[in-house]
C-alpha cells in the first residue's frame, strides 16, 4: 500500500480541507468581530497564529487517530474490517460541501453587498459620509511630483505641470492604490534642499514618481522613474518621444508600467480599474488652453483667475464636449467673487452654467458637484447645497478639494463633528497641504483639541498658509492675551490686514480711552478680522452684521461664528433674528439642529 493511497483512506486530505476551509471562516469572522468589540490588532495575528500551529496538529492526528463508535482510537489498534474511515469519509465530505457553501455565500456578500465602510446610497440624503476614505492605511502608495520642465521656455511650466497632474488623476482611479492630491504632491515643487526620502516621509507614500518634461514645437519628450524610497531602488523608468497629439498615450502608457512595476502589490484587479485609451479631448488646442488655464487657477489671485477664465472659455468654444474644462471653468467662475470681493457675486451664473454642461457630459467630475454646490449655497438654499456636496463624495470619494469645501459648508451651518470629519478626510488625503492643515485645526481648536490644533495652524503656515496665523490669533484672543495677539498682527501685517495703529490699540483695549479709538479706527475697515474685533469689544450686534456682509462674496466667514471667541455672541439676541435672515433656521429645523444649537419652544439657544 503506497503512501497516497494510505493518506487518502485515513481522510488526512479531506481533514486537512476541512481544517483550512474552517480555519478561513473563523479569520472573516475574527476581522468583523474583533473590530467591533475594539479588540487591538494583535487579536487577529494571535488567531492567524493559532490556527496555522494547529494544521500540522490536525493533519497528525488524522494520520495517528480514527474515531471508531467506541471512541477515538490509534489506528495501528484497529483491525481493518473494523475500520470505518470509508463512512467518516462521508460525513467529512458534507462537512467540506457545507463549508463551501458557506464560504462562498460570504465571497458574494462581500462582492456585492455594500460594506460598513462605504458610502451608503439608502442613507438620509442630508447626511455625508466620511467612511470610504478611512481606510487607507496600509495601501500601496505613489506621489506624483511636478515634473521638471526641461523646455527653453519657462512659459512651458504649465505643460510640465499639467502633465504631472493628469498622470495623477490617472493613478489615482486605480483601485488598491493611494496616491496623495495634487496640493500636497506640488508643496514640495522646488525644494532642492529636500531628499526624496524626505519629501515621501512627509507625503506619507512609500513610492515616488519622478519625470521632466521638454515640448518643442508639436514634439515632447517626457521622461519618468518610479521609485521605491524604502529601498532606494528605481522600479521603473523610461523615456517618451511622441508627436504632441499623442501625449494621451503618453500618460496612460506610464500608468500601465506603473501598475505592471507594482503588480505584485496592487494586484490583478488594478489593471481593471485603469482607464487607457479615453481622451478627455481630440483638439490639442483646446487641451493646452485648458492646461494653461487650469493652472492660472491654481495659482489664485484675482488677475490669475481671470485670466484663467478666458483661457478655459476658448478651450470650451473650440471643443464644447470637453468636460474636464467645463469644470475646472465652473470652480474658476465659483472662487473668483472671493479674490475680487465682489459682493454681487457676478460670475455665479456662469460657474453654475459651466457646472450643468461638465456634469451634463460626465456626471464624475468632483469639482463641478462642488461649484454647483457653493453656488446654490449662495442663493440661500444650504440643504440643496449639500446634496449637491453628497453626490460630489460619492462621485470623487478621493477629491481633497471637494472634502475640504464640503467641510467648510457643513461648518458654516454648524454641524461641526460632520464638518470634522470631511477635514479629517481631506487632511488624509492631502497631508502636506496649508489649507488642509489649517482647516482641520479650525475643527479640532473648536471640538477642544488646542494643543492638535495650534500644531496644525504651526504646520500650516510653513506650508505656505499665513493666514492659519488667524487661528493661532484667535485662541490668543480666547486666553485674553491681548497683547500678544497684536504683537503677532504686527509682524504680519500682510496677513491681518489692518494698520499698526488699530494692531496698537488691540494691545491696550483695558484702557477705556483706546476702547473708543479702537470702534473709531475700525469703523471704516472690512475684512475677515472686523468681527473677531468687534467680538472682542463686546460689539456683537456688529460683528452680526460685519459677518452678514462680508459672506456677500465669501461665506466661509460663517464657519468661524461658531469658534469659542464667539460664544457670547451666538448668545445674544441679535443672533436669532441673524439666523432666521440667513436661512439658516430654516435648514436647522429640517435637517437638524447645529451641534452648539437646541430649539426652546418658536426659537432656540446655543452654547
Amino acid at each position: 500500500m503506497n503512501l497516497l493511497t494510505e493518506l487518502r483512506r485515513r481522510n488526512v486530505f479531506r481533514v486537512a480541507a476541512v481544517y483550512i476551509v474552517t480555519s478561513w471562516l473563523i479569520l472573516q469572522i475574527a476581522d468583523v468581530l474583533l473590530e467591533r468589540f475594539g479588540v487591538p490588532d494583535w487579536g487577529f495575528r494571535f488567531i492567524t497564529i493559532l490556527l496555522a500551529l494547529g494544521f500540522p496538529v490536525a493533519v497528525i492526528f488524522s494520520w495517528v487517530y480514527e474515531i471508531t463508535p467506541d471512541g477515538i482510537r490509534k489506528e495501528k489498534d484497529i483491525e481493518h474490517d473494523e475500520s470505518i474511515t470509508g463512512q467518516t469519509a462521508r460525513k467529512l465530505n458534507y462537512m467540506l460541501v457545507g463549508l463551501m457553501v458557506v464560504a462562498v455565500g460570504l465571497l458574494l456578500a462581500d462582492r456585492f453587498w455594500p460594506a460598513g465602510d462605504e458610502i451608503d446610497h439608502a442613507a438620509p440624503a442630508s447626511r455625508i459620509t466620511s467612511a470610504p476614505e478611512r481606510a487607507v492605511d496600509g495601501l500601496t502608495s505613489v506621489a506624483v511630483l511636478p515634473f521638471v520642465n526641461m523646455s527653453n521656455d519657462p512659459d512651458n511650466e504649465y505643460f510640465s505641470d499639467g502633465i504631472s497632474e493628469e498622470l495623477l488623476n490617472v493613478l489615482v482611479r486605480i483601485e488598491g492604490l493611494r496616491v496623495p492630491s495634487r496640493t500636497s504632491s506640488f508643496a514640495f515643487k522646488d525644494k532642492e534642499d529636500m531628499s526624496i526620502r524626505d519629501i515621501a516621509r512627509e507625503l506619507e507614500v512609500d513610492h515616488v514618481l519622478e519625470g521632466s518634461v521638454r515640448k518643442a514645437g508639436n514634439t515632447v519628450r517626457v521622461t519618468a522613474q518610479l521609485i521605491d524610497v524604502r529601498t532606494d531602488t528605481h522600479l521603473w523608468s523610461d523615456t517618451f518621444d511622441r508627436e504632441l497629439e499623442d501625449i494621451f498615450a503618453i500618460q496612460n502608457e506610464i500608468a500601465t508600467q506603473i501598475v505592471d512595476a507594482l503588480k505584485t502589490t496592487l494586484g490583478a484587479d488594478a489593471s481593471a480599474s485603469l482607464k487607457t485609451g479615453i481622451k478627455p479631448t481630440e483638439n490639442l488646442d483646446a487641451y493646452q488652453l485648458y492646461l494653461q488655464g487650469r493652472y492660472l487657477w491654481r495659482q489664485r489671485g484675482e488677475e490669475n483667475i481671470r485670466e484663467s477664465i478666458e483661457l478655459l472659455e476658448k478651450a470650451v468654444a473650440l471643443d464644447p464636449e470637453y468636460a474636464e474644462a467645463w469644470g475646472i471653468l465652473a470652480v474658476a467662475n465659483m472662487t473668483l467673487p472671493y479674490y475680487a470681493r465682489d459682493a454681487e457675486r457676478t460670475t455665479d451664473a456662469a460657474g453654475k452654467t459651466a457646472a450643468e454642461q461638465a456634469l451634463a457630459l460626465d456626471a464624475t467630475l468632483g469639482e463641478a458637484w462642488a461649484a454647483l454646490a457653493n453656488v446654490t449655497a449662495h442663493e440661500g438654499d444650504w440643504a440643496g447645497s449639500l446634496d449637491y456636496h453628497r453626490k460630489g463624495a460619492e462621485v470623487a470619494p478621493r477629491d481633497s478639494t471637494g472634502r475640504l469645501w464640503t467641510g467648510l459648508s457643513l461648518g458654516e451651518m454648524g454641524y461641526l463633528e460632520e464638518a470634522r470629519e470631511q477635514f479629517e478626510v481631506g487632511h488624509q488625503l492631502d497631508p502636506a497641504s496649508g489649507i488642509h492643515n489649517h482647516w482641520l485645526g479650525m475643527a479640532y481648536y473648536m471640538g477642544g483639541r488646542e494643543e492638535e490644533a495650534l500644531a496644525l495652524f504651526e504646520r500650516a503656515v510653513a506650508l505656505g498658509r499665513a493666514t492659519a496665523l488667524w487661528g493661532t490669533q484667535e485662541h490668543l484672543l480666547v486666553r485674553g492675551r491681548l497683547e500678544e495677539a497684536a504683537e503677532l498682527a504686527l509682524s504680519n501685517p500682510e496677513v491681518f490686514l489692518v494698520s499698526e495703529e488699530i494692531q496698537t490699540a488691540l494691545a491696550d483695549l483695558e484702557n477705556p480711552g483706546k476702547t473708543e479709538l479702537f470702534f473709531q479706527l475700525m469703523a471704516d475697515v472690512e475684512n475677515p478680522s472686523t468681527s473677531v474685533f468687534r467680538v472682542v469689544l463686546g460689539d456683537y450686534d456688529g460683528a452680526l452684521e460685519s459677518l452678514e456682509r462680508h459672506a456677500r462674496y465669501d461665506d466661509t466667514i460663517y464657519y468661524v461664528m461658531w469658534h469659542p471667541l464667539f460664544a457670547p455672541m451666538r448668545q445674544s439676541p441679535g443672533f436669532v433674528g441673524f439666523a432666521e435672515r440667513t436661512g439658516f433656521v430654516e435648514l436647522w429645523r429640517e435637517r437638524g439642529w447645529p451641534d452648539l444649537c437646541r430649539p426652546v419652544g418658536d426659537s432656540f439657544e446655543c452654547d
